[in-house]
């Protein structure tokens, strides 16, 4: 792990139509992505795809495994294909 790295700024592209970044730990995994996306994103269950590997659950992997230049674009798929993101979500 590189020590230079203290956040990793994370791009999430929500069904190609919703672009939020929020910024993780460099010890954060993927789990903690799934449950920032499940309990304020309300997204249910997803599909995340990093670097042209999907996920369909939970994995404890470091996010800083994933990182380029600190950040990891993440591309979400929600199962609702009529999911609708909060306007109280920023």
């Amino acid at each position: 792990m590189n020590d230079i790295t203290k956040e990793i700024y994370v791009i999430f592209i929500i069904n190609d139509r919703y672009t939020r970044w929020e910024i993780f730990n460099p010890t954060d995994t993927m789990q903690n992505i799934y449950n920032l996306l499940e309990n304020k994103y309300n997204t249910g269950n997803i599909m995340i795809e990093i670097n042209e590997i999907s996920f369909l659950k939970y994995v404890n992997e470091y996010l800083i495994c994933f990182a380029r230049d600190n950040s990891i674009t993440a591309r979400i798929t929600t199962k609702n294909r009529n999911y609708k993101l909060s306007k109280d979500i920023f």
